[in-house]
């Protein structure tokens, strides 16, 4: 049986637009029952195609869902960040941090630091409080609490600090303490530093040894170095200036290695 030219263009393409999938599929199901034979074996491989190719009816409804799961999981803000301000340093008067402020200064990449933080209960009762995260994935925190913390004892808090691969360059965030008063604010920063190696960047003596004569002149070369793939920007500052005595240069770059 041969099909009229109208007839054959419905049967070659699926609508993508205009004609729903429902209403094109209810068309197929009225030429089959009017024709036969090969006609009817073209629709009946149509109407596989259609259900093959149109999604579920709640498809809409799951994704939804599964958006809404995703940003549950990803999602770090506490209830009670969102309802409370966490801006006191130091101490509120119940609680003391030790130290008030977390400085990893001179940190190497490719391992974790650690620093051990102690929330020091100082109120003449016992107290209760809660901790919250730092927020970014560079710092995480680790603990056993102890619950209702009598007058001068501590929760120990250890920070822990994993720099990003191959990059220096500063971080910063906090961890923030819910409690009675005030809400306590620890900032947490993280830095690359000249030299990390070395206790003390520039000496707090310069000596010029004995034996110098009037009217010589003596002089005497500090290196600074750096042992991070970062440079430096430096400014001296003479506060008592002599008439006998130079400092140069004032100002200048150090180098990374």
């Amino acid at each position: 049986m041969e099909m009229d030219e109208d007839q054959g263009e419905d049967f070659n393409e699926i609508p993508k637009t205009g004609m729903s999938q429902q209403n094109f599929a209810k068309k197929l199901n009225s030429e089959m029952d009017s024709n036969d034979g090969e006609s009817r074996l073209n629709t009946v491989n149509k109407m596989n195609e259609i259900r093959s190719i149109e999604p579920p009816e709640d498809a809409n409804q799951i994704e939804l869902q599964r958006r809404i799961i995703a940003k549950t999981k990803t999602d770090k803000s506490h209830p009670l960040a969102k309802k409370n301000t966490y801006d006191s340093v130091g101490t509120n008067g119940f609680f003391t941090a030790m130290p008030s402020v977390i400085k990893f200064a001179g940190f190497e990449t490719n391992k974790t630091h650690t620093i051990k933080l102690r929330i020091l209960n100082n109120s003449p009762a016992p107290q209760r409080l809660h901790i919250l995260p730092p927020q970014t994935s560079y710092f995480k925190i680790r603990y056993n609490k102890k619950g209702m913390l009598p007058t001068g004892v501590a929760e120990d808090i250890y920070v822990q600090f994993t720099p990003a691969p191959d990059q220096y360059t500063y971080y910063y965030d906090s961890v923030r303490i819910h409690c009675e008063g005030d809400k306590l604010l620890v900032p947490i920063h993280a830095f690359p530093v000249i030299n990390s190696k070395q206790p003390e960047l520039f000496p707090s003596v310069i000596d010029m040894g004995i034996g110098c004569v009037v009217g010589k002149t003596y002089q005497k070369q500090l290196q600074i170095e750096s042992n991070c793939p970062v440079s430096f920007e430096y400014n001296i500052e003479v506060l008592q200036p002599h008439p006998d005595i130079a400092v140069f240069p004032l100002m200048g770059d150090i180098l990374g290695m």
